[in-house]
C-alpha cells in the first residue's frame, strides 16, 4: 500500500458500497470510483505516450476531474491540475513549462486552447473530457503500476513572488505526509466526514481532501470553489455532520461574517485546518465564537514544496500566541526539521526571526525542468522557503510572511500582517495590504503604505476611514504611514487561494494603475514614477 492506486483498489475491495466522494451533488461509491477510473483510463490510454507523460487537467470541479486525475495516475502519467478559469494564454504557457503532450478540458474551451498552444506547445494534443468519460473499450492497464519513487503529480506554486514553478511530488512524499497527518489527528474515527470548497488545483484541496479521503477511506463532500460557495460550505458541514475541514483564513472570516449560526449546527467539527495565508487571531475568535465551536481551528504552515503541511497542531493541543498577537502554526510535522537562518544561511538562535528552512521526507527534490530554481531553493538538502518567522523555546513556529514582503525600518522589521489585521477590523474595509518602499528622504528606511479595499456603501466616508486607519496603524508601529489608498473591491492582486501578491501590488502602485474610485486612475502625488 504505497501509492494512491493501491488505495483505490483496496477501498473498492473492502468497502465497495460506501461513499467515496460527493462532488457538487454527484456521488461515487468506492466501487463506482474504481470502475469509472478504469473506464476513463481505457479511453485515455490512446492519448498517453508513455510513463511519465504530463497530462494537464483543466476542468471545473466535478466527478470528471476526479476520474481524470486518478486515470492518468493509473496509466503512469503525471497529472497537472490547473484552474479551468485561467486564460488560455496562461494555460498554454504552463503546458510548455511542464512539456505536456496532452491537455484535457471541456468541449467549449478546446478551440481557444488549441489556438494558444500552437504558439507555446504545438506538440500538445487537446481532448474534450466528454471523449474520455464515455464507456471505454480496450485494455486500460499499463505495463507497470506506479511505484513509491514515481512522480504522483506536479503542483504549481502560488506565484506570490514571481512566475509559478512546478513542484515535483512523488508517491513517497504523499506516504510520508499521510502517515504523519494520521498521527497528528490522533487516528481516524468511523464517523469522520470531510467537507471542502478548496479547489483540487490547490494543494490543500488536492492532498488533504481528495487524496486524503481516498487514503483514509473516509467520505469527501466537495463544493465548487467560489465566494458564494462559502455559505454552502457551512450549510453542507451542518447537513452531513462534518468532522474535518480546512480553508485559508479568509474562508473562515467570510463564513463568520455572512452565515447565520442559528441556521446551522457545527458541533460535529473536531479539526479545522487554517492555512494557505496568514492566520489571524481575530478570524479564529470570530468563527469559533459565532458557531460555538471552541478550539477546533488549528493554524498550520504549509507549501507545495513540503507536499502540503510543514507545521501543524496536534488535535489535543491548545493554540499559543506570542506577545505580538501572532498565532503559532504549530510544530514540525512527522520527521520534518526546521531551522531559522540569516541572509547568509547561518542558523539563528531560538526566538530570532529569519528565513524558514525545512528538511525531511515530505520535501520535494526539485522543480520540473527548472534547475536554476531548484538550486536556489534546495541547498544541502534544506529547502529555503522564502518565508520569515521564528521558533520559540518549545519549537513552535511563528510565521510572519514572505521575506520579500517584510518592511525594513531602522534595523527592525515591520510585519505587514500585524497592520493588515487591525485595518481589516475597521468598519467599511473589506481587505487590506501593507507594503514598504524605499523612502525618498535617503535615510535608508522604508515607507509604510496601506492599500485598503472599501465597501461600496463606505465610499462617502473616505476621510473618516483614512483617519481611523492612520490611528490604528500608528498604534501598531508607532508612527503614521506615508500614504493610505482606499480602493474598490478586487483592486488588491491575490493568488487563486487568497494570498496577497505583494510584488504585483507594488508594480501597480508604482505605475499608478491602482484605482482610487470606480473609474478613476490613481493620481496621488505619492505615487513614484
Amino acid at each position: 500500500m504505497t501509492t494512491l492506486i493501491d488505495y483505490l483498489h483496496r477501498n473498492a475491495e473492502l468497502q465497495p458500497e460506501k461513499l467515496a466522494c460527493w462532488v457538487e451533488g454527484r456521488e461515487l461509491t468506492h466501487g463506482q470510483l474504481l470502475q469509472q477510473v478504469l473506464m476513463v483510463a481505457a479511453n485515455l490510454k490512446r492519448h498517453i505516450q508513455g510513463k511519465g507523460d504530463r497530462c494537464l487537467i483543466c476542468l471545473d470541479t466535478g466527478p470528471e476531474q476526479v476520474l481524470a486525475i486518478y486515470a492518468s495516475q493509473l496509466l503512469g502519467a503525471i497529472p497537472v491540475i490547473l484552474n479551468a478559469a485561467l486564460p488560455a494564454f496562461t494555460t498554454s504557457r504552463r503546458a510548455a513549462r511542464v512539456e505536456s503532450n496532452l491537455v484535457v478540458t471541456s468541449a467549449n474551451r478546446m478551440t481557444e486552447l488549441k489556438r494558444e498552444l500552437e504558439s507555446h506547445r504545438p506538440a500538445a494534443k487537446v481532448i474534450a473530457v466528454e471523449e474520455i468519460t464515455e464507456p471505454g473499450r480496450g485494455d486500460c492497464m499499463p505495463e507497470s503500476l506506479p511505484a513509491p519513487d514515481d512522480i504522483a503529480y506536479l503542483q504549481f506554486t502560488s506565484g506570490t513572488t514571481g512566475e509559478p514553478k512546478a513542484a515535483i511530488i512523488k508517491y513517497k512524499h504523499l506516504t510520508a505526509y499521510f502517515e504523519a497527518a494520521l498521527e497528528n489527528l490522533g487516528g481516524l474515527r468511523e464517523d469522520d466526514v470531510l467537507v471542502s470548497w478548496v479547489p483540487f488545483y490547490h494543494d490543500m484541496g488536492l492532498v488533504r481532501f481528495l487524496f486524503g479521503s481516498l487514503w483514509f477511506g473516509r467520505p469527501l463532500y466537495q463544493l465548487e470553489p467560489s465566494m458564494r460557495g462559502i455559505k454552502r460550505w457551512i450549510k453542507l458541514m451542518s447537513d452531513v455532520k462534518c468532522t474535518i475541514t480546512g480553508a485559508p483564513d479568509f474562508g473562515y472570516r467570510l463564513a463568520a461574517r455572512f452565515s447565520n449560526p442559528e441556521e446551522v449546527d457545527l458541533g460535529s467539527l473536531r479539526y479545522c485546518s487554517n492555512g494557505g495565508e496568514a492566520v489571524r487571531t481575530s478570524t479564529v475568535d470570530l468563527f469559533e465564537e459565532k458557531f460555538n465551536v471552541p478550539g477546533v481551528i488549528m493554524p498550520n504552515y504549509g507549501l507545495a514544496e513540503a507536499t502540503l503541511g510543514a507545521t501543524v497542531h496536534h488535535i489535543d493541543e491548545r493554540r499559543r500566541t506570542d506577545k505580538n498577537g501572532t498565532l503559532s502554526c504549530g510544530k514540525a510535522l512527522g520527521d520534518l526539521r526546521i531551522r531559522i537562518t540569516d541572509e547568509f544561511g547561518n542558523e539563528l538562535p531560538t526566538g530570532e526571526p529569519g528565513e524558514i528552512c525545512l528538511k525531511g521526507s515530505t520535501i520535494i527534490s526539485g522543480y520540473f525542468n527548472d534547475e536554476s530554481a531548484t538550486r536556489s531553493a534546495l541547498r544541502d538538502g534544506w529547502l529555503f522557503t522564502g518565508d520569515t518567522g521564528y521558533l520559540d523555546k518549545d519549537a513552535y513556529l511563528f510565521v510572519y510572511g514572505r521575506k520579500k514582503a517584510m518592511i525594513k525600518r531602522g534595523g527592525s522589521v515591520i510585519i505587514p500582517r500585524e497592520i493588515e489585521e487591525i485595518v481589516d477590523q475597521t468598519e467599511g474595509i473589506r481587505f487590506s495590504a501593507v507594503m514598504g518602499l524605499p523612502s525618498k528622504t535617503d535615510t535608508g528606511l522604508e515607507d509604510v503604505i496601506i492599500i485598503a479595499e472599501i465597501n461600496s456603501e463606505a465610499a462617502d466616508t473616505r476621510e473618516e476611514l483614512t483617519s481611523e486607519i492612520s490611528q490604528k496603524s500608528r498604534s501598531v508601529i508607532g508612527f503614521d504611514p506615508v500614504e493610505i489608498l482606499l480602493v474598490p473591491a478586487g483592486s488588491i492582486p491575490r493568488t487563486g487561494n487568497g494570498k496577497i501578491q505583494y510584488e504585483e501590488l507594488q508594480r501597480k502602485y508604482l505605475k499608478g494603475t491602482l484605482l482610487i474610485g470606480p473609474k478613476e486612475k490613481n493620481s496621488s502625488p505619492a505615487v513614484r514614477g
